[in-house]
């Protein structure tokens, strides 16, 4: 059986961080480990993670650290993984049931290749983990970039200017290709953009439409914390990073020399290829 691990990046969320635990140890796919880093929190959900990993029946391991960003931890925990395939998890966020299960199936009909990566469309809950429409909470690009995900409309090329994936706990990737891709960079708005960047590079994703993701709303959530500039300007810089290396990969295509714009010259040169599939 295909072993997978999940990563769960833990950072001050000890009113959410039960129910993570718990949507893992809960996955119907039996050969599934859990690794939690707490990245420094300030407040209990080392204490509460710990807990309910001892109630879960998946092997679940647990490490602290002190407070080195997102990035750090999530890469962590990946170079403790001993699964084929890794996942991610936000610890204010939660798995479905199948979420693993379905992308092992994907894989291993595939004949489990070592460039393999994806990520699926997403359900939306509040504080109380009730379902939670983001156009209401003026969030409503959340909603489109899900919905385009959902209806399966060009994935690929909206990847390139916005991130569809919503999230990194949305990614998965072969533990081969993310090793072998160098990790989450060190951005505090992007690092989860720019890793389907750098795996787009490579390959393009497997995207699921079936809503596998449960992104939560609330009033901490990171991207509330960080000045608006800071994520314009991190956005700005891996987009132009992956779009100079897709000129740099491409420069025999006229498309790519003659000033088009790029989405057009992205529609053309490179139609949708994402595997899509309704598992």
């Amino acid at each position: 059986m295909t072993k997978a691990s999940v990563v769960i990046p833990i950072y001050n969320h000890e009113a959410y961080i039960k129910e993570t635990v718990l949507s893992v140890c809960e996955q119907s796919h039996t050969d599934t480990e859990l690794i939690c880093i707490d990245d420094g929190s300030s407040d209990d959900s080392i204490n509460v993670a710990e807990a309910a990993i001892a109630e879960g029946t998946h092997p679940g391991h647990l490490v602290a650290q002190i407070n080195a960003g997102a990035h750090n931890a999530l890469n962590r925990g990946a170079s403790l993984a001993t699964g084929e395939l890794l996942f991610f998890l936000n610890s204010d966020d939660v798995f479905d049931i199948d979420r693993v299960a379905t992308f092992v199936k994907l894989w291993e009909s595939q004949g489990k290749p070592e460039d393999f990566w994806g990520f699926s469309s997403a359900f939306f809950i509040d504080e109380d983990g009730s379902a939670v429409d983001p156009g209401s909470l003026e969030l409503g690009h959340l909603s489109d970039f899900n919905a385009r995900v959902e209806q399966q409309i060009w994935v690929e090329e909206l990847l390139a200017w916005h991130n569809v994936t919503l999230t990194s706990g949305n990614l998965v990737v072969t533990k081969s290709m993310f090793d072998r891709t160098g990790g989450f960079a060190p951005y505090r708005m992007v690092h989860d953009w720019d890793m389907a960047f750098r795996l787009l590079l490579q390959s393009s994703p497997c995207v699921v439409h079936r809503a596998l993701y449960g992104y939560r709303i609330h009033e901490s959530n990171t991207f509330r914390s960080i000045p608006h500039g800071d994520a314009v300007r991190e956005s700005e810089e891996i987009r132009t990073k992956f779009q100079d290396q897709r000129l740099r990969d491409n420069t025999d295509i006229p498309y790519a020399v003659n000033g088009t714009p790029f989405v057009d010259y992205m529609r053309m040169a490179f139609p949708m290829k994402a595997g899509l599939t309704g598992l």
